[in-house]
């Protein structure tokens, strides 16, 4: 629910990303999701991986200087990214793919809310393409272990959204691993 609230709050204010910015610094500020996302690096909370598409925002929006956050803040989502990264190599979720498609599906509204209001998609794109290698691999070392993770994994991804990121940030269907590992089949 968060995600999308952030969704709709960046398609209304898209065409001033002023905006947007304030706000996300007013949301990484704030005392206690400064301190909700310090608890939950410290300890690999799982939320934190439910909670990746916002955090993806932050974190890229800070990367490319978009916001006046301080060295710790900026190394909190830093860190921040990295545990949700982690988290998703995690050998308790090995066999479940529906937490790895619905990473691919959190990095990419970000990404694709920034594309279509004409902001940067730099950092997002690299964000997009690490969780999509990342799933990508899993799918790989996993397969014969766990063959459910070739349906489990797209039943998260949502479509519409995989064609705009096929298109836009990997150039074509041939150059999406993605696309390539879990629809090539299917079409």
């Amino acid at each position: 629910a968060l995600l999308e609230r952030w969704q709709f709050f960046e398609m209304e204010y898209g065409d001033n990303p002023k905006v947007i910015y304030r706000v996300a610094m007013l949301v990484l500020r704030d005392p206690e999701f400064k301190n909700m996302l310090k608890s939950g690096v410290r300890s690999k909370m799982p939320w934190m991986r439910d909670a990746a598409g916002i955090i993806f925002r932050l974190y890229s929006l800070s990367m490319e200087h978009k916001l006046a956050v301080t060295r710790e803040e900026r190394l909190l989502l830093n860190n921040c990214y990295r545990a949700i990264m982690d988290l998703a190599k995690a050998s308790e979720i090995k066999s479940q793919g529906h937490f790895h498609g619905a990473l691919y599906t959190q990095a990419m509204v970000p990404y694709i809310c920034a594309l279509q209001t004409g902001q940067s998609t730099q950092q997002l794109g690299i964000i997009v393409k690490e969780a999509g290698n990342l799933i990508t691999s899993h799918y790989e070392c996993n397969k014969h272990l766990y063959p459910c993770l070739k349906t489990a994994i797209p039943e998260r991804i949502v479509e519409q959204y995989m064609s705009i990121v096929t298109e836009h940030l990997w150039g074509g269907k041939e150059n999406d691993p993605v696309w390539r590992t879990f629809y090539s089949n299917n079409y």
